[in-house]
């Protein structure tokens, strides 16, 4: 696996991770409703910038998988949250990548949903979380918010894979550690990321002692 293919997830990957530990924290604290929209809205943009450096199947769902690592460094461990993330990643993966819908509008309108669909179903049907089971109000309340963040997604994923295409046309190899200011910066970016993930779990382990 090449570095620079490795250096663009991790970078993608703290992005989104940063965005669910601070912003997600902020939201959530602040208790402001209907804060997975924002969130999905986030995400689901840093991953269509992604896929111009990182087109690849299965890129999207590996981003993910360090996003949740890079959250499960910087907050408490929630199980549904990175259940939710990692759906996310599988949905925009599945309708952007594997099945690459050609109207990206589309596209991104049901990954968002069925991200929405998925984590629903999976939280009421499969896990049976106690939060989800004892009505079914939480998953019909989950799946309308589910349209609302679709219809966002429509048009933010468009939108953000063309902001994608227009950096990379600026910046043709950002992830290729070489010395030179543009890829060095991201470099720097991406080690300062996981370096203050890090740095905040070993905290939060000595605290915790």
């Amino acid at each position: 696996m090449k570095k620079d293919y490795i250096l663009g997830v991790l970078f993608f990957s703290g992005l989104w991770g940063l965005s669910e530990a601070a912003l997600g924290g902020v939201l959530y604290s602040a208790k402001v409703p209907h804060s997975s929209i924002i969130l999905t809205l986030a995400a689901f943009g840093i991953l269509a910038v992604s896929r111009a450096y990182l087109p690849q199947i299965g890129t999207a769902t590996l981003i993910g998988l360090c996003a949740m690592l890079f959250k499960f460094f910087n907050s408490p461990f929630f199980a549904c949250h990175f259940a939710g993330i990692a759906i996310a990643g599988i949905s925009f993966d599945l309708f952007l990548s594997l099945i690459n819908i050609k109207n990206k509008a589309i596209a991104g309108f049901v990954a968002a949903f069925f991200n929405y669909a998925a984590f629903a179903i999976f939280m009421t049907f499969i896990v049976r979380y106690h939060y989800w089971t004892g009505s079914l109000d939480k998953f019909n309340n989950h799946i309308v918010e589910g349209i609302f963040a679709a219809a966002g997604c429509a048009i933010v994923v468009p939108v953000m894979l063309k902001v994608g295409q227009m950096i990379k046309v600026k910046l043709e190899t950002p992830f290729s550690l070489k010395f030179r200011l543009a890829e060095g910066c991201v470099s720097l970016a991406t080690a300062g990321l996981w370096v203050f993930s890090l740095v905040v779990f070993s905290h939060t382990l000595i605290a915790g002692k």
